[in-house]
Protein backbone atom coordinates (compact mmCIF):
# COMPACT_ATOMS: atom_id res chain seq x y z
CA UNK A 1 0.00 0.00 0.00
CA UNK A 2 1.15 3.38 -1.15
CA UNK A 3 1.13 6.15 1.77
CA UNK A 4 2.01 9.91 1.73
CA UNK A 5 3.36 11.60 4.64
CA UNK A 6 3.88 15.07 5.30
CA UNK A 7 7.40 14.93 6.80
CA UNK A 8 8.19 18.25 8.85
CA UNK A 9 11.16 18.89 10.83
CA UNK A 10 10.16 18.48 15.00
CA UNK A 11 9.14 22.08 15.54
CA UNK A 12 6.22 24.79 14.31
CA UNK A 13 8.24 27.72 12.83
CA UNK A 14 7.25 31.38 11.62
CA UNK A 15 9.76 32.58 9.00
CA UNK A 16 10.43 35.25 11.62
CA UNK A 17 12.10 32.60 13.55
CA UNK A 18 14.09 30.54 10.63
CA UNK A 19 15.43 33.68 9.67
CA UNK A 20 16.38 34.03 13.41
CA UNK A 21 18.21 30.49 12.93
CA UNK A 22 19.91 31.48 9.94
CA UNK A 23 21.47 34.74 11.37
CA UNK A 24 22.43 32.84 14.75
CA UNK A 25 24.48 30.14 12.46
CA UNK A 26 25.93 33.07 10.22
CA UNK A 27 26.79 34.49 13.49
CA UNK A 28 25.77 37.66 12.10
CA UNK A 29 22.51 39.73 12.02
CA UNK A 30 19.65 38.76 8.88
CA UNK A 31 17.24 41.46 8.31
CA UNK A 32 13.60 39.49 7.86
CA UNK A 33 11.63 42.03 5.40
CA UNK A 34 8.36 41.30 4.08
CA UNK A 35 7.34 41.95 0.90
CA UNK A 36 4.32 43.20 -1.12
CA UNK A 37 2.79 40.71 -3.17
CA UNK A 38 2.66 42.30 -6.40
CA UNK A 39 6.65 42.62 -5.71
CA UNK A 40 7.22 39.47 -5.02
CA UNK A 41 4.90 37.85 -8.07
CA UNK A 42 7.63 40.23 -10.08
CA UNK A 43 10.58 39.05 -8.77
CA UNK A 44 9.33 35.57 -8.85
CA UNK A 45 8.04 35.56 -12.45
CA UNK A 46 11.26 35.57 -14.53
CA UNK A 47 12.22 32.21 -13.20
CA UNK A 48 8.31 30.39 -12.27
CA UNK A 49 6.16 32.68 -15.12
CA UNK A 50 2.41 32.05 -14.83
CA UNK A 51 2.80 30.18 -11.39
CA UNK A 52 4.94 32.85 -9.09
CA UNK A 53 1.39 34.15 -8.23
CA UNK A 54 -0.15 30.75 -7.16
CA UNK A 55 4.08 30.47 -5.39
CA UNK A 56 3.28 33.46 -3.85
CA UNK A 57 -0.19 33.18 -2.29
CA UNK A 58 -0.24 29.22 -1.29
CA UNK A 59 3.11 29.08 -0.16
CA UNK A 60 4.81 31.88 0.74
CA UNK A 61 1.50 33.68 2.21
CA UNK A 62 -0.19 30.54 3.44
CA UNK A 63 2.98 29.56 5.26
CA UNK A 64 3.14 33.22 7.09
CA UNK A 65 -0.27 32.75 8.16
CA UNK A 66 -0.35 28.97 9.31
CA UNK A 67 3.23 27.35 9.11
CA UNK A 68 3.28 23.82 9.09
CA UNK A 69 2.47 22.09 12.09
CA UNK A 70 5.23 19.50 13.56
CA UNK A 71 4.78 16.06 13.31
CA UNK A 72 6.35 12.87 14.82
CA UNK A 73 6.17 11.46 10.95
CA UNK A 74 9.81 11.54 10.61
CA UNK A 75 10.80 9.60 14.03
CA UNK A 76 8.28 7.14 13.39
CA UNK A 77 9.37 6.38 10.00
CA UNK A 78 13.57 6.88 10.31
CA UNK A 79 13.48 5.94 13.93
CA UNK A 80 15.13 9.16 15.24
CA UNK A 81 13.99 12.62 15.29
CA UNK A 82 13.73 14.47 12.79
CA UNK A 83 16.44 17.63 12.18
CA UNK A 84 15.58 20.94 14.22
CA UNK A 85 15.82 23.30 11.37
CA UNK A 86 19.14 25.54 13.89
CA UNK A 87 20.71 21.88 13.33
CA UNK A 88 20.24 22.53 9.33
CA UNK A 89 21.14 25.63 9.02
CA UNK A 90 24.47 24.98 11.17
CA UNK A 91 25.21 22.47 8.82
CA UNK A 92 24.35 24.37 5.38
CA UNK A 93 25.45 27.63 6.78
CA UNK A 94 27.59 28.20 3.15
CA UNK A 95 24.84 28.52 1.37
CA UNK A 96 23.91 31.47 3.06
CA UNK A 97 26.82 33.22 2.36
Amino acid sequence: MHRAHALTGPETLRRTALVEHIAAALGEPVDFVEVPRDEAVAVLEPVMGADAGWYVDAVLGGFAEHPREATPVVEELAGRPGTTFAAWAVAHVDAFR
